[in-house]
């Protein structure tokens, strides 16, 4: 089973990573289309846009196997 991780960073913030584990990329790729109401995340699962409160939200959708502190 594969287990992905959403890491990502709001403007002004630390990074963080999501406490919801997804069970593929494609289910981490909608979950975050959905926050930002709009076609976000690339190729490679990274992804940017602006917050509704204007803050710029920035991360990727990891593989917790690859995933470093």
């Amino acid at each position: 089973m594969n287990q992905i991780l959403l890491v990502f960073v709001i403007t002004g913030f630390q990074p963080t990573v999501s406490d919801r584990v997804f069970e593929s990329y494609d289910e981490c790729k909608q979950f975050v289309n959905t926050l930002a109401k709009q076609s976000v995340v690339n190729s490679d699962y990274g992804f940017q846009f602006l917050s509704s409160d204007r803050l710029l939200v920035s991360g990727q959708c990891v593989a917790k196997e690859d995933y470093q502190t």
